[in-house]
């Protein structure tokens, strides 16, 4: 941990690095220094929410906007243009995903086993979060939704789960 972070207000955790936001709204990065994910863009501007992925992070800036850098191979950096204001931020292995002012959700990046695509009955989100290789986000009502690889049973959501109140995904699991 960098010796000048005293106190943050988020911290989010990649692959091989970490991101923490302070109470004056910067971002500090540490750990593997590869392919930029500890390169915060100059400029950045009032920080509100971080997210990390495999090798790329993730900014909400005070005004709803998204900003990432790092490793792009996947056009996980690319925010789309169209994506308005967002209320949160998240990231998976090679994908970026955000929940927007109306609570829809939006995915961007390496979507090659479905994490890209959330469910049509997600509607107005509260929590979202990714996984190596799939996706998890959380309704108003409660409900669960999980796409992307299913390969370890991880978006294999209990029957008998009832409403969540949060969820969280791992490399390779789900909870809720």
């Amino acid at each position: 941990v960098p010796a000048s972070l005293n106190t943050a207000i988020a911290v989010a955790t990649g692959e091989f690095h970490t991101v923490a936001v302070t109470p004056s709204g910067s971002v500090l990065c540490w750990g593997r220094a590869s392919y930029g994910a500890l390169d915060v863009p100059a400029g950045l501007g009032t920080v509100t929410a971080v997210a990390a992925g495999g090798n790329h992070s993730i900014a909400r800036l005070s005004n709803g906007a998204v900003r990432c850098w790092g490793w792009n191979e996947y056009a996980q950096c690319d925010v789309p243009a169209n994506l308005g204001a967002v209320t949160e931020v998240a990231a998976g292995g090679f994908h970026s995903m955000a929940i927007t002012a109306s609570g829809a959700v939006r995915c961007w990046g390496g979507g090659f086993a479905g994490q890209c695509s959330p469910p049509a009955d997600l509607s107005s989100a509260t929590a979202i979060d990714g996984g190596y290789e799939f996706s998890i986000g959380l309704s108003a009502s409660g409900a669960v939704r999980c796409w992307g690889s299913n390969a370890l049973g991880q978006c294999r959501v209990p029957t008998d789960l009832g409403a969540a109140t949060a969820v969280a995904a791992g490399a390779r699991h789900a909870v809720a």
